[in-house]
């Protein structure tokens, strides 16, 4: 698959599922630190139908995030995984990403988020990777793990 300058999927990159987030309740699956600002995947955890990502903190008008899924489905286990980056491109193939861009009122309530895409399949056992990025206006392209619900 090709990649920007800036690492990021290139292809379908207003590929939500859907353009907003469905009600919840949702949970932290990963998160992490990078230029003031915290890109968290968020996973629906009463239907483990959909993921999307947020970040708050130091948020700035132009800040973008992003939650990506694998085109590809994997096998669910009793525990959650988090397998590295190779390993969800050389067996789940292709990468699908859902953007925002963060806007002024963003910046203020210091809170972006993306819409959703599907975290679980409608086949029994299987999911999507999914994992949340962020690119901060003058800073880099970095993400959360890769997450792989279990059952």
């Amino acid at each position: 698959m090709a990649r920007d300058d800036d690492g990021e999927a290139s292809g379908n990159v207003d590929g939500c599922d859907l353009s907003h987030v469905p009600g919840g309740p949702y949970g932290e699956s990963d998160s992490r630190s990078y230029k003031g600002r915290n890109p968290t995947l968020e996973t629906e955890k009463a239907f483990d139908r959909h993921a999307y990502a947020l970040i708050t903190g130091n948020v700035a008008r132009y800040d973008k995030v992003y939650v990506q899924r694998s085109m590809a489905d994997f096998n669910m286990h009793s525990k959650r995984r988090h397998p590295s980056d190779d390993y969800v491109r050389a067996v789940g193939g292709l990468v699908k990403t859902c953007r925002y861009m963060a806007n002024w009122a963003d910046g203020i309530a210091t809170y972006a988020h993306t819409g959703s895409v599907r975290l679980q399949t409608e086949e029994s056992n299987r999911s999507h990777a999914v994992r949340a990025c962020v690119k901060p206006t003058g800073g880099k392209f970095e993400c959360t793990r890769w997450f792989i619900d279990h059952h």
